[in-house]
């Protein structure tokens, strides 16, 4: 079983490690040298310390620091462009912030994301965690003025100058705008993009077109076939081992992929039903007594799982995470003497899995759980491990 994990986590780690995803692009320097080449898409949140890229498939990755870079373009994923703009750099700490809620704008030379292009155009900026938004019209690029100061009391306040400039500057005669939003990416592009329809320019969304969108759910159903067996190696007076068995499980999973970091990460939960029933004998001093072990529980894996792209149809995936078991049936008892029994109980255990996707409709995983010690709770000096290893299949009904 040892090998079987150490195989897992070795093959997991390689794919996680060797699974990169190039796309077609390119970048202009501050010197205005123009390169076509293959840009590894990372979805940065804010802006990137650098941009990894390689001139063509066969030849090695470089980097590209982002001080040498005027513009970076992906098409329909990524626009990064220098600009000179204003900008007050403050902190969300609040024993760091001012007093003041005038804003104190420096210009600065600095590469933003620009997350809306067309009439009126949305650009990003990200330091320190705080976002800076800018809005483009007419090739004038100001800031949507936000800023966080502290009040007389010593409490957080808010300057939201950004309201009276969508109101005065973004505003349409044809549809009614809202210039009562939040300060975020997700509100903000909506209401570019109102704009824009309402003057009848396109937009073209960048990095922002899945936030905007949410996660993605996935309801799967999992039968899982595996080997399952117990056994309790620390009491050397009373031993009792039962052999592997094959065991059904089938379970149903909802998942909910972020809707960012290129739709690589998500959390699920797996609620299933197992049952394992077997026979044994112990090996005691005084002789060999049958045991039986009935156990049968409702399974409650929560994991998180990273999904590394082969292509557009087909992936694989590496999950871990830890198991809250609900106890249907658990006992073991004496095979001649079935009145005497003990009622078990479970401990937390953990799992790591390894699997593959197609088109996201169906799904087939290799799940390795680690032993769980099945009469820890019993007030009996024995240490009982119940372990399980499995063959999952999936199949999504929200695709």
């Amino acid at each position: 079983m040892k090998k079987i994990l150490a195989l897992l986590v070795l093959l997991t780690t390689c794919t996680i490690y060797s699974q990169t995803k190039f796309e077609k692009g390119y970048f202009i320097t501050t010197k205005g040298n123009k390169v076509e080449c293959l840009i590894k898409n990372e979805d940065w949140y804010g802006i990137p310390t650098e941009i990894k890229y390689k001139t063509d498939e066969n030849n090695s990755v470089v980097s590209i620091q982002r001080s040498s870079l005027q513009k970076v373009f992906i098409k329909s994923r990524l626009l990064l462009e220098r600009h000179n703009v204003l900008i007050d750099k403050y902190s969300k700490k609040l024993n760091e912030l001012t007093n003041s809620r005038i804003s104190n704008f420096n210009e600065e030379s600095l590469l933003l994301k620009v997350i809306v292009d067309g009439k009126a155009r949305l650009l990003k900026y990200v330091d320190n965690g705080v976002q800076h938004f800018y809005y483009d019209l007419d090739s004038q690029i100001k800031p949507l003025e936000y800023k966080l100061y502290k009040n007389s009391k010593g409490g957080l306040a808010r300057n939201l100058n950004y309201k009276k400039t969508l109101r005065e500057k973004l505003n349409c005669s044809n549809i009614e705008l809202n210039s009562n939003i939040k300060y975020t990416e997700v509100a903000l592009t909506k209401y570019f993009t109102k704009y824009n329809q309402c003057n009848n320019d396109k937009n073209e969304i960048y990095s922002y077109s899945k936030v905007a969108e949410g996660g993605k759910l996935n309801l799967r159903a999992k039968l899982s076939v595996g080997i399952s067996n117990s056994e309790n190696p620390l009491n050397l007076n009373s031993r009792f081992d039962f052999d592997n068995k094959v065991s059904f499980k089938i379970g149903v999973e909802l998942e909910y992929v972020v809707p960012f970091f290129n739709n690589k990460w998500s959390g699920f939960v797996e609620p299933t039903y197992q049952s394992y029933s077997n026979e044994t004998e112990s090996i005691t001093q005084g002789g060999n007594f049958p045991y039986i072990l009935d156990y049968s529980s409702i399974e409650i894996p929560f994991g998180v799982r990273y999904y590394s792209f082969l292509n557009d149809k087909n992936k694989l995936f590496f999950n871990g995470g830890f198991i809250i078991d609900w106890v249907l049936n658990d006992k073991l008892s004496f095979a001649n003497n079935p009145s005497s029994t003990v009622t078990l109980n479970t401990t937390t255990n953990y799992f790591i899995g390894l699997g593959y996707d197609f088109n996201n409709l169906f799904s087939l995983e290799f799940r390795y759980n680690s032993p769980k010690d099945i009469t820890k709770f019993t007030g009996l000096d024995l240490t009982t491990e119940f372990n399980n290893y499995s063959f999952k299949f999936g199949y999504n009904f929200l695709d």
